[in-house]
């Protein structure tokens, strides 16, 4: 599949995941993000500095930003989750600026945001070259002295009983699951941290982190690679 293939296979299985997965719907941020945010692992710029979520889905990372006093935008393949997102903003009263994403571009100008969030998005943009250019618009619209938070698929995921490999780091889900609708869809999985951190070169400093877990049922378990990358 070529990237824009990659690109409408993703926006197909977005648009359709909440109507055929409405109890998976997300209600909670991730304890990872909350640990980082809260605790002392990394420094990481404090309200009201302005922080960009790429790719908010239910927008629970967002929400959870915007209670600690953030400023907050977002971006989303997916027209659906920008009006979910928007509606659920409205209801709080909170301001938000969010917008779709139209293949690997980050619809922002340059240096916009002091913190950007990705978390578990990276590897949907599927070869290694498309990932690369996807990290290369993050940095584009980081301030500089800014902070890029990342979480990314590692091969331990459960997501590896279910694909094949198509070489260079890209793999295919080839097998169904009753949990997801994600089957056909190409993914990006660097083989180790190093081979990820090469691709955040151009930041001015990049810290390597993991994190997983596999509660009681392995064919769910999770494993991401996590970055800090400052710019």
């Amino acid at each position: 599949m070529d990237d824009e293939q990659i690109f409408l296979k993703s926006k197909q299985v977005w648009e359709e995941n909440l109507k055929l997965f409405p109890h998976t719907r997300i209600q909670f941020p991730d304890e990872n993000l909350i640990r980082l945010f809260s605790g002392k692992y990394v420094p990481v710029p404090q309200p009201p500095a302005r922080v960009m979520d790429h790719g908010f889905g239910h927008a629970e990372n967002l929400i959870f930003l915007a209670s600690r006093g953030y400023e907050c935008a977002g971006c989303e393949i997916s027209e659906y989750l920008v009006s979910e997102g928007h509606k659920l903003f409205k209801i709080k009263d909170i301001s938000v600026d969010l917008r779709p994403v139209k293949g690997l571009e980050i619809p922002f100008d340059d240096n916009s945001f002091d913190v950007i969030v990705s978390w578990n998005v990276l590897h949907y943009n599927g070869t290694r070259q498309s990932v690369s250019k996807v990290i290369g618009e993050l940095h584009r619209v980081l301030k500089t002295g800014g902070v890029l938070l990342l979480s990314t698929l590692h091969p331990n995921s459960s997501f590896s009983d279910r694909m094949k490999p198509l070489g260079n780091g890209s793999f295919f889900i080839e097998k169904e699951s009753k949990y997801d609708n994600r089957q056909g869809l190409t993914f990006y999985i660097a083989e180790s941290k190093e081979e990820l951190a090469r691709m955040f070169l151009h930041f001015s400093e990049v810290k390597m982190g993991n994190a997983s877990f596999d509660l009681f049922e392995h064919s769910k378990r999770d494993a991401w690679y996590l970055v800090y990358a400052k710019k």
